[in-house]
């Protein structure tokens, strides 16, 4: 039941976004992230990717309109909107906390990517980084896995 809701929200949170960070972005990143876990034969929690892909990008719109130019703010205004938005729909508190990480490390292995990047093992993160890479690269970048 909170799946639905949390759709329905980031659907609202993402339809003015101007950079390309749409609902549909998100869908991508979930269907990708899915994909990759399937290929590298991983086991991974499905409630905590669908919230991690859903709401990683929820903060730039917010970046755009404070003047962070290059929306490097993004991940922690997302955040911010994810801990409010999680606890709205109902997400299970226990896992709340692996989302937030996820959304604050989803860039980090993008080549403008924080200096200070945090390693990570938790297969989720993993697996939206790497998803949202492929998403950035679009459908020409790659063919096949």
């Amino acid at each position: 039941m909170h799946r639905a809701k949390l759709e329905i929200a980031a659907k609202e949170l993402l339809k003015n976004d101007p950079t390309g960070h749409d609902i549909y972005h998100s869908m991508r990143v979930y269907n990708l992230a899915k994909e990759i876990a399937k290929k590298e034969d991983w086991q991974f929690d499905d409630d905590i990717l669908f919230a991690i892909a859903m709401l990683h990008d929820a903060g730039h719109e917010r970046s755009i309109r404070t003047g962070d130019k290059y929306r490097y703010k993004h991940m922690e205004y997302s955040a911010e909107i994810a801990k409010r938005v999680l606890a709205e729909v109902g997400f299970p508190g226990q896992k709340i906390p692996v989302v937030l990480q996820g959304i604050l490390q989803h860039d980090q292995t993008k080549p403008w990517g924080l200096a200070n990047r945090i390693p990570t093992d938790i297969k989720e993160i993993l697996l939206i980084q790497d998803a949202d890479n492929l998403e950035a690269i679009g459908i020409l970048g790659w063919y096949e896995f």
